[in-house]
């Protein structure tokens, strides 16, 4: 392998349009939950502020995740970059984070209510949580952490390759650092 290689890998609009137009339906489901009359039959529902309090949580979710996507849709970055410093994730996001080798112990492939994830194995899982400034982001990374031994999952079904590809890319990199 040539070294000083950086593989860019695009996310497939394809795919991000679909789940785009999922949750335009889900957006305007949580809607249509808000201002219905409509009498449920599960006992919770039928109380209207859980009811209110369920469909504004999707509002909310739902209409952020929209401009998420937008974004993500409309962005020439790539999706992910393998390089010989290491794996960039959030390319498209203003702050894409660098996971260098030196910090991946193992790369393991998780699975998610059928999402895939790359899950790093990192070394030092407390500073990559201590340096997230987002109190969200940063709940979700101890979540993960305590759930998948890593604060670190990336999503690979939105990239342009397969994952398998993607897990083949990654080995390769990560056996040609060893032999080096």
């Amino acid at each position: 392998m040539t070294t000083g290689e950086i593989i860019e890998i695009p996310s497939s609009k394809k795919k991000l349009i679909k789940t785009l137009i999922g949750g335009i339906f889900l957006f305007a489901g949580s809607i249509w939950m808000l201002v219905s009359d409509h009498v449920s039959t599960n006992f919770l529902l039928r109380l209207p502020y859980v009811k209110n309090s369920i469909a504004i949580a999707g509002i909310v979710f739902f209409g952020g995740a929209f401009f998420v996507m937008v974004k993500k849709i409309s962005s020439k970055k790539p999706g992910l970059i393998i390089s010989d410093e290491g794996i960039t994730y959030g390319v498209a996001t203003a702050n894409p984070w660098l996971v260098p080798w030196s910090d991946i112990e193992e790369v393991v492939s998780t699975v998610v209510m059928r999402q895939e994830f790359l899950t790093l194995i990192v070394r030092n899982p407390e500073e990559y949580i201590a340096r997230q400034s987002n109190f969200l982001l940063r709940k979700t990374m101890q979540l993960n952490f305590k759930s998948y031994g890593s604060p670190i999952q990336i999503p690979i079904n939105h990239l342009k390759v397969s994952p398998a590809e993607v897990k083949s890319m990654i080995a390769t990199k990560m056996i040609g650092r060893q032999s080096v």
